[in-house]
């Protein structure tokens, strides 16, 4: 799944319209955040958010005091001694926009494949091609955006198929562009926060 530019508000409600009917009812999300799409995707058998940011393990855990089938635990998608583990593995592994933040891609692909149950599936977003890669990519400390071609290679190496691909937000390639390639700037201005958030329900559709 390839992913480009997006408010985390739209992004979360979108992204679980998308992934939810490849879910299965034993996940692992690798950088949930503050959990805006654990929320979404919740509930199931056993649903366990994970991050590495101290702050938001704490969101995560207060999340979990109120959901029995949640759990809240640190994770580090480039160290394999750091993942929760499950009986039968996990039926998803959902990790969205983290794999290009790490030194080794594929190390870390390796290792969510390694926690996944027979016929597991992994939910992989990435942001989607190099020759859009600029400042706000900089910004959010991306080492690299990838193609279908470079995706196909990276899920070869760890021994995955890639079952289907999407093109996730096409819309936002061209705000990312426009700001991050050509004018440079290292942040979105308030009236492209607020276009976009006017927007949210035509680009949903």
């Amino acid at each position: 799944m390839v992913s480009d530019w997006g408010c985390r508000a739209l992004a979360a409600l979108t992204l679980a319209d998308v992934i939810r009917p490849f879910c299965g009812e034993r996940v692992l999300e690798i950088g949930s955040g503050v959990g805006n799409l654990s929320r979404a995707l919740l509930p199931r058998s056993q649903y366990v958010a994970s991050d590495v940011n101290p702050l938001y393990l704490q969101t995560l855990s207060s999340l979990a005091a109120a959901n029995p089938y949640l759990s809240a635990t640190y994770c580090d998608v480039s160290d394999l001694s750091s993942f929760p583990r499950t009986e039968r593995g996990f039926d998803t592994v959902v990790c969205l926009n983290v794999i290009e933040h790490v030194g080794d891609d594929r190390a870390s692909l390796r290792n969510i494949r390694s926690v996944l149950g027979k016929h597991g599936r992994a939910i992989v977003l990435v942001p989607q091609g190099m020759w859009n890669y600029g400042t706000l990519d900089e910004v959010l400390g991306n080492r690299r955006r990838y193609t279908r071609e470079s995706l196909g290679a990276l899920a070869s190496d760890c021994d995955m198929r890639i079952e289907e691909l999407i093109e996730f937000n096409r819309t936002g390639t061209i705000a990312w562009f426009l700001n991050g390639k050509l004018l440079r700037r290292r942040n979105f201005n308030l009236g492209q926060i607020w276009m976009l958030n006017l927007l949210t329900p035509l680009m949903r559709w």
